[in-house]
């Protein structure tokens, strides 16, 4: 019934945007005489570009929060000062007060949970890591569409990558300051430049503030885990008579969870075919779940023998406590099976990491005549993590005839069999997960400089500095070359004389003496048969070094060029230059060569460690940039209709690596009357590819393929890397709507907005089929040919031409698009004394489509439970919202009710099917309870929050065909998993 609903709002949306769009031509032309008669007499007030120190509110102000002055400019997607309501581009506001009001623990958790917002991750919905990425803190992803597509900006200004991947953790902005978020929620890179493709989240400073805030707080779930606790403080005071500075310290830290501390996290739980016949998730053979039990024959915790005279032999808690495998209940999978000996993850890694986050801040500004006044910033942040990642499993390890820790009668069979070795998979948990801790140093400085030229015209500069350092080391991993020198271990009289003597050595030890020092031999037969010495050897620390550089300039000048019939012309323009450089360095590069002699088993080109490979990658991209903005009013207070006015943009961007492109934006703002806006926007948005993208060092693999090209089966060698090739992203948006704000009722604002979007050239990396497929169909011809190498020409089809490796190269050919409806409301009402604020915010998914590439079939994933493979990292319900109460009483009393709507979902996808119930709507309810009274001379605000105050469980969700116990059984990135959540604190304003 929703869906059927909304389809309706749809067609009459898109009615009233048609038939607004002839009305407003009609009156462009028709109202030309009134308008002139109108201008005469209006006194229009200049308008210009927002400085560094005052950038966006915007849309509808928040009913439960101040109004922003008529005096304070506003950006909503443009460099010309506007105000929110007359923007022809959507923006939604909340004001820092708002957001901490439902999530006390972090403002930006807050942001996460606006409809907006979907895939965004965080301290409080990541999941465990495998593998380094340096996606720390909290990473905002507007529509879905991937993080890498929203542009952060600090007083209108864009802040400098905080990771190697070119993502902004957003928790490096000072939240004791914060005044306001403004969402820009359509592209804005003509405004903006790159990365502005899904929209804009700007953070509001407040540098005017004085006197002295406090906090203190701490936060627990009620089943006394997922402890955590935040401390801050931030000052604000005059300097002489024309300096002021603010500056604040804060330290925020979470305990987290793991996955067992939960009842989906403890149970082996995944999707397997129904009926085993055709592909897994077909029509003919759709995913069931199974709830716990399941197990994978890849190997055990004991070791699993998988070639020789004894297979799917199994060990358990030692070498010679050995049998035949007891295999379970067969399932319609291959290889699964419910119960029996065969392979779990067991559930002791991380749900929610360990985080610790400590910023400093401060901002001074100086009038250094009375028309210039300069700015000066400065930021240092440090986040660390810790994570229970995956176990080591290093799969077919080869065991050799003459092991020493062979049990007699399996060494008896491979005499008997003249068979040299046989091969062993074993999952180490005794040994423990891999545990990965990072750490980023984040350093930002800036420098503004804004004032007044002539009449209106004002003017800007600013130059900015941002440094990200990351450490990130991955401990208890195993060291390939020690592990298989471990492995191999003998009775060195055996080995020697041919007569055993009981001393148990590593073989290379006895083979090649001094070359692999302290070698202890490791019995990889049975759960926990390894002594801590040899545990100790076989494992290490992979480390990784990445440091990420950005200067920027940039200069503008804004203000009215020309008095007109029905307002001003007002302009902005502007240019920018910035320049980029990331490094990488780690000792786990696989392009790095390492001496193998005397060690079997193990090829001239392993990798050092188990899992983890990390290549050296070095780049930099320089980007120059120059835009114009103009805003130009049509009609004013004519007979017929209230105003109307048109606002265009044009940014030219050349970048050193790909090129030139052009952004633009057109939009405009038709009130028929007072109380009703309505406005439209085009625009050509751009991502550009990041320097990871661009320049990531060579990491090779191995990878199973059948060659279409010469009828061949092989083993190929693969080679995954950077493209310094690659085009700037396109998207094309289209945002159209209306904003009520009656006469009648001038408390009350609401707004509903339709938009489209649609990315071509999307950057991602195909898989090896498609690359195949892909070039057969150029006939030898197309570019993505050179990603494949053969030893002969194209023309060449025989076995001889076998190719033998494949660069996984990431290219520009997926294509996304997706197209919603958001509704904003708001409204304040007095209360005897006291008022009764109440927000809506509401947005509708109608499709999220996903072409991979051209040879594959768009996905429409909106609303399945399947996670689309280039954005969001969560499953995509269609309709999501927040509805907030505010009861502020004249005793200090305040009341703040909260209920968060999570739409249903479908199981899987149009290509997935799962044949399993949907997931039904789900509702949460926070709620703060709080008080202020008079201390030292200012206020103290004590405050009680319960975050899922009736402890609404998560829904079941199961990963089809993936290692049994792995994923937590639900969604984490959208559901909540903690339970309730209560957190206690206090508040000063002195």
């Amino acid at each position: 019934m929703a869906d059927t609903s909304t389809n309706y709002l749809y067609a009459a949306l898109r009615g009233g945007v048609a038939t607004g769009a002839l009305i407003l031509a009609w009156s462009a032309q028709a109202g030309a005489p009134e308008q002139a008669q109108a201008a005469a007499s209006a006194n229009t007030a200049a308008t210009a570009q927002t400085p560094p120190a005052q950038t966006p509110p915007a849309q509808t102000p928040p009913a439960d929060a101040p109004a922003v002055p008529d005096s304070e400019i506003v950006v909503t997607g443009s460099r010309i000062q506007q105000n929110g309501f007359a923007s022809p581009t959507p923006v939604t506001v909340a004001s820092s007060e708002q957001l901490t009001l439902g999530q006390p623990a972090s403002l930006n958790d807050g942001i996460v949970q606006l409809p907006q917002f979907n895939g965004s991750f965080g301290p409080g919905n990541a999941g465990a890591a495998i593998r380094p990425t340096g996606n720390t803190g909290t990473v905002l992803n507007l529509r879905g569409v991937g993080s890498i597509r929203t542009l952060i900006l600090l007083d209108g200004i864009r802040v400098p990558p905080t990771s190697q991947l070119g993502l902004v953790n957003v928790d490096i902005i000072p939240q004791q300051l914060v005044k306001r978020v403004d969402t820009v929620t359509a592209g804005a890179s003509a405004a903006y430049g790159s990365d502005a493709v899904s929209g804009v989240v700007n953070f509001v400073i407040d540098s005017k503030f004085k006197g002295l805030k406090l906090l203190a707080q701490r936060g627990i779930a009620t089943r006394g885990d997922n402890g955590s606790y935040q401390l801050g403080a931030a000052g604000g005071f005059d300097v002489g008579g024309r300096g002021h500075l603010v500056l604040s310290a804060e330290r925020r830290h979470t305990n987290g969870l793991m996955k067992d501390d939960r009842p989906a996290g403890a149970v082996t739980a995944g999707g397997v075919g129904s009926t085993g016949v055709g592909t897994l998730g077909s029509a003919s053979n759709p995913i069931i779940y199974i709830r716990d039990g399941l197990r994978w024959n890849l190997n055990s915790n004991g070791g699993r023998v998988t070639s020789g005279p004894f297979l799917d032999t199994v060990f358990l808690s030692g070498p010679n406590d050995y049998r035949a495998a007891i295999r379970g209940t067969a399932l319609l999978s291959p290889g699964y099976y419910q119960g029996g000996d065969y392979f779990y993850e067991p559930p002791n890694t991380t749900l929610l990491p360990r985080t610790t986050s400590n910023n400093l801040f401060g901002r001074f500004t100086y009038d250094v005549t009375d028309s210039i006044t300069a700015t000066a910033t400065g930021i240092f942040s440090r986040t660390t993590n810790s994570v229970f990642g995956h176990f080591n499993d290093p799969l077919n390890v080869p065991i050799y005839s003459g092991n020493a820790y062979l049990p007699a009668a399996l060494q008896a069979q491979l005499t008997a069999t003249n068979t040299p070795s046989f091969t062993l998979s074993k999952f180490a948990a005794a040994d423990g997960p891999i545990k990965l801790a990072d750490k980023t140093d984040y350093y930002y400085g800036g420098l503004s400089f804004a004032g007044k030229l002539f009449g209106d015209l004002t003017w800007n500069a600013d130059y900015n500095h941002g440094e990200s350092i990351l450490h990130i080391d991955q401990s208890n991993l195993f060291e390939l070359r020690n592990f298989y020198a471990a492995i191999d271990a003998v009775d060195e009289g055996q080995l020697r004389t041919g007569v055993r003597n009981g001393n148990i050595v590593c073989r290379v030890a006895v083979t090649n003496p001094g070359l692999y020092p302290g070698c202890v031999p490791y019995n990889d037969l049975g759960f926990d048969s390894a002594s801590a010495a040899a545990k100790d050897y076989v494992t290490g620390t992979a480390s990784l070094r990445s440091r990420l550089k950005q200067d920027s300039i940039a200069a503008s000048v804004q203000g009215s060029l020309i008095d007109l019939w029905a307002g001003s012309l007002s302009f902005a323009a502007g240019a920018e230059y910035r320049k980029q450089s990331l490094g990488v360095t780690s000792n786990s590069d696989p392009n790095v060569s390492r001496p193998v002699t005397g060690i079997r088993g193990l090829t001239a080109d392993a990798t050092r460690f188990y899992l983890t490979t990390t290549a050296q990658t070095r780049g930099s991209y320089e980007v120059k940039e120059g835009f114009l903005e103009l805003s130009l009013p049509l009609i004013r207070d004519a007979s017929f209709t209230k105003s109307l006015e048109l606002n265009g943009a044009v940014r030219y961007t050349d970048y050193s690596t790909s090129g030139n492109v052009t952004t633009w934006k057109v939009g405009a703002v038709w009130a028929p009357i007072e109380d009703i806006r309505f406005r439209v926007t085009r625009s050509r948005d751009i991502r550009a590819p990041t320097l990871y993208d661009l320049f990531l060092g060579t990491q090779p693999g191995i990878s199973s393929v059948f060659d279409i090209h010469t009828s061949t089966s092989s083993s190929i060698i693969t080679s995954t890397q950077g493209n310094p090739d690659l085009r700037p992203e396109v998207g094309s948006t289209l945002s159209a709507g209306v904003v009520i704000q009656p006469s009648f009722l001038p408390r009350f604002g609401a707004s509903i907005d339709f938009y489209k979007l649609k990315i071509k050239d999307a950057i991602g990396t195909l898989t090896i089929p498609d690359i195949l497929q892909a070039c057969e169909q150029s006939g030898g011809s197309g570019q993505i040919c050179g990603l494949i190498v053969r030893p002969g020409p194209f023309s060449d089809r025989t076995p001889a031409n076998t190719l033998t490796s494949v660069n996984l190269a990431p290219v520009n050919a997926a294509t996304l698009e997706t197209q919603g409806v958001d509704f904003e409301a708001n409204y304040r009402a007095p209360i005897g004394a006291g008022s009764l604020a109440f927000r809506l915010y509401a947005s509708y998914i109608d499709k999220l489509v996903v072409q991979t590439s051209p040879l594959q079939a768009p996905v429409n994933y909106a609303g399945w439970g399947d996670v689309n493979p280039l954005g969001s990292g969560n499953p995509l319900p269609k309709t999501k919202g927040t509805f907030s109460l505010t009861y502020t009483g004249d005793s200090g009393l305040t009341l703040f009710v909260q209920e968060r709507m999570i739409g249903k979902l479908k199981r899987g996808s149009p290509i997935s099917i799962v044949n399993e119930p949907g997931v039904p709507t789900y509702f949460y309810t926070d709620a703060t309870i709080s008080y202020a009274l008079p201390a030292y001379g200012g206020k103290a605000e004590l405050f009680v929050t319960a975050n899922n105050l009736f402890d609404r469980r998560y829904p079941f969700f199961a990963q089809p065909g993936a290692v049994p116990g792995l994923y937590f059984a639900s969604s984490p990135g959208l559901y909540d998993v903690v339970g309730t959540n209560v957190t206690v604190g206090v508040r000063m304003k002195l």
